[in-house]
């Protein structure tokens, strides 16, 4: 009856342990290869025992000047698509587009601004139905979508330009494909509402929205 010596054996074993341990770390590093670089910057806030009426007081931080930029042009980007797409999901539209505390585009405007958000037809004939709608409505950015402007470092403000196609179809029929120019100035307020923390951690609003020589992409009729 043939054997295998105590050490071979325990060669063996440990050749096994060392392979094994050996595509453990190569398959790691793979994966955090495909997770690098980071797309975003994201904001994370966990909390407890809320209160509803609490006031969060916004501090300077210090992260790299690259990543606070990054940061302002996703912002930018987020809220032009909160603002214009349209899906038939009406629940959806609703919590995106309302006015209430957990309104997105509430959250992220200046009164002005929501105020005139408010008067553009399809905001109108959204709000106003309860059912479900066959139109939808897509923002397709180019390369490179967003360009600062200026800095008004006196009063905070910051302005970008931001360069989209919209295209609406209705029942796969195309209603709308064009190409729109939209100047976009935001502000950082000192305090936050306890309630909006997550839908705006760092009090980032806009407080302009201008058209480049154009109607607002909302105010169409299909």
């Amino acid at each position: 009856m043939n054997t295998i010596e105590p050490p071979i054996l325990m060669s063996r074993i440990l050749t096994f342990v060392f392979a094994a341990a050996l595509a453990i770390v190569v398959l790691l590093v793979v994966t955090l290869a495909n997770l690098l670089p980071l797309s975003k910057t994201q904001v994370f806030i966990l909390t407890t025992q809320p209160r509803e009426n609490t006031e969060i007081t916004v501090r300077s931080f210090f992260p790299s000047d690259a990543n606070v930029e990054e940061f302002k042009e996703n912002f930018v980007k987020e809220y032009v698509k909160v603002r214009n797409e349209i899906i038939t999901n009406i629940n959806v539209m609703q919590r995106k587009w309302g006015t209430g505390e957990g309104g997105m585009v509430h959250v992220w405007s200046s009164p002005e601004v929501f105020a005139a958000f408010m008067r553009t037809r399809m905001f109108l004939s959204t709000m106003a139905s309860s059912a479900e709608s066959s139109l939808e409505c897509r923002v397709n950015f180019t390369d490179h979508p967003v360009r600062l402007l200026r800095r008004d470092q006196s009063r905070g403000i910051y302005t970008y330009e931001v360069r989209f196609k919209f295209l609406c179809t209705n029942n796969a029929l195309q209603i709308s494909n064009k190409d729109y120019t939209i100047r976009i100035g935001i502000q950082f307020s000192e305090t936050i509402r306890w309630v909006n923390r997550l839908e705006n951690p760092l009090g980032v609003f806009v407080s302009e929205y201008t058209v480049e020589g154009d109607r607002d992409p909302l105010d169409f009729v299909y």
